[in-house]
């Protein structure tokens, strides 16, 4: 059977809670979107817990090549970082649509067909993205409504299940044309996004890669916000867990890739988006104002 859907992350584990977290969050909701016409590429950039996050990826292969057509676990030589690790799986994925998740979302039953559905509903859509909870995507995915995660536990995700069937239902056939997504989850077809040349991996480790790439499909075709797909991102905390683990990194890569965009994209669309993100961060001008 042909390859349809790729779904593809990419994972840095230098603490063994984000394993715990990558575990409960991405890998218990990832087999609800298995299917024979589907591949899922993991992608190891090189984590210091090597031995640790092969583990845990064994612990779920068998179960995970039971359902799904095509099943892939990567090791990258060195720390690529969020643009070109992707792009490494971008590049040896089959699939007609390419679904971008970060290790720490919780895709609710469902929502991977959805987005990949209503990204085909329309030629002039070019990249389209769920909602969120984590205020800290900056964009106006942001729903301030929905669940908070305060456990691993079965009636935590029961919540976000609920919550994810209630914005289908309240929310059903809206679409919000917006100026950029998060890189936490988005579909966009291969074609096109191999045509843009993926992630601009020169923005190293991380930040601005997904504002990036958004602006750049945006320049022939509509960037979609589906407001009646909900994705939960964010660990225990509320944050991400990848890039809380190397908070120097963190405040470094942030510095270094806000004046790379600048000067990329000019110094008036890095302080627009930096303004326009934290006033999004309460919650106004985003899906918030729906429910």
């Amino acid at each position: 059977m042909a390859i349809k859907i790729s779904i593809i992350t990419s994972m840095y584990n230098r603490r063994n809670e984000t394993i715990d977290s990558i575990e409960a969050l991405f890998f218990n909701s990832i087999k609800q979107h298995g299917k024979k016409d589907r591949e899922l590429i993991i992608i190891d950039d090189h984590s210091p817990l090597e031995k640790e996050t092969l583990g845990l990826f064994k612990k779920h292969e068998k179960e995970l090549k039971s359902i799904f057509g095509r099943v892939i676990f990567k090791r990258n030589p060195t720390n690529y970082g969020f643009g070109k690790s992707f792009n490494s799986g971008i590049k040896i994925s089959k699939g007609k649509f390419i679904v971008i998740v970060n290790d720490d979302v919780y895709l609710p039953k469902d929502s991977v067909s959805a987005l990949t559905n209503i990204l085909s509903e329309s030629k002039t859509y070019g990249i389209l993205g769920p909602i969120t909870g984590e205020k800290f995507t900056w964009t106006s995915q942001y729903c301030k409504q929905a669940p908070k995660l305060e456990s691993y536990s079965k009636d935590s995700f029961n919540k976000i299940e609920d919550f994810a069937k209630y914005a289908r239902k309240k929310l059903k056939g809206k679409r919000i044309k917006t100026d950029i997504l998060s890189g936490f989850c988005f579909v966009v077809s291969s074609e096109l996004i191999k045509s843009h040349n993926g992630f601009d991996e020169t923005f190293g480790i991380g930040f601005y890669e997904d504002i990036d790439l958004s602006r750049r499909i945006s320049s022939k075709f509509d960037v979609i916000i589906a407001p009646e797909v909900y994705v939960h991102h964010g660990s225990l905390k509320g944050i991400s867990t990848s890039f809380n683990q190397h908070p120097i990194k963190k405040l470094y890569s942030q510095i270094r890739n806000t004046a790379r965009y600048s000067r990329k994209c000019g110094l008036y669309s890095a302080i627009t988006f930096i303004v326009k993100g934290r006033y999004r961060q309460t919650g106004r001008n985003t899906v918030s104002e729906l429910f």
